[in-house]
């Protein structure tokens, strides 16, 4: 892209500001991983890498939103393990996630886009960190149906107005929705928020998450 057309392109300046950055700080807690005896630092090195390896591949699904690309490779995975794995790392950092999976239809797998969904679970986590009391849990339930895998996002309110915008986290959310092929509800009762992402499950394989 010519340098004038970036310069009219504020995603795309972002994303490069981001790229770097958090490209040395994956490489920096590699590296500290590969020198470390202790293995619960090691862990934490490797939490770290994840965490940026996964805002790294976040932005990039930003930018498809911006650049109205939907041609990702689509493969066989399992929603449920990309929940699980998004929760842990954001666990690992030290955000308070209570994680719930039912039922044995929650194994399903299925064919898409498994980076979409990473994201837009990503996003939505941190949208509800932003936005919760202190102090308090996110709760994440899974849940999956005969054709439907769901994941239901819960909040309590924070009574202080941190990040109160212009609703561009919503906005992000809602395009990672449908790049996703899902939908997304909200709702709040005036203490607790709720987001609730229902994908259709296409594929009839079954493989275990466990």
């Amino acid at each position: 892209m010519p340098v004038d057309q970036v310069a009219a392109d504020p995603i795309t300046l972002v994303y490069h500001e981001l790229r770097a950055p958090l490209g040395l700080m994956a490489t920096a807690a590699r590296s500290g991983a590969e020198d470390c005896s202790d293995e619960a630092l090691r862990d934490r090195f490797e939490t770290i890498v994840r965490v940026a390896e996964r805002m790294l591949r976040t932005a990039s699904r930003v930018m498809e939103i911006a650049n109205v690309k939907r041609c990702a490779e689509r493969e066989e995975f399992v929603p449920a393990e990309v929940v699980r794995n998004v929760v842990s790392d954001l666990q690992g950092v030290g955000m308070e996630i209570c994680l719930e999976l039912g039922g044995p239809e929650v194994t399903r797998a299925i064919v898409a886009v498994p980076g979409h969904l990473e994201a837009l679970i990503a996003s939505l986590l941190m949208n509800a960190s932003d936005h919760a009391e202190r102090g308090t849990a996110i709760v994440v339930q899974v849940a999956a149906a005969e054709s439907l895998f769901a994941v239901e996002i819960r909040n309590a309110i924070g009574a202080e107005t941190r990040h109160r915008g212009l609703g561009l986290g919503r906005y992000i959310c809602s395009q990672l929705t449908e790049l996703a092929g899902a939908t997304l509800d909200w709702r709040s009762d005036g203490s607790t928020f709720t987001s609730v992402v229902r994908l259709p499950l296409h594929t009839p394989a079954y493989v275990s998450a466990s």
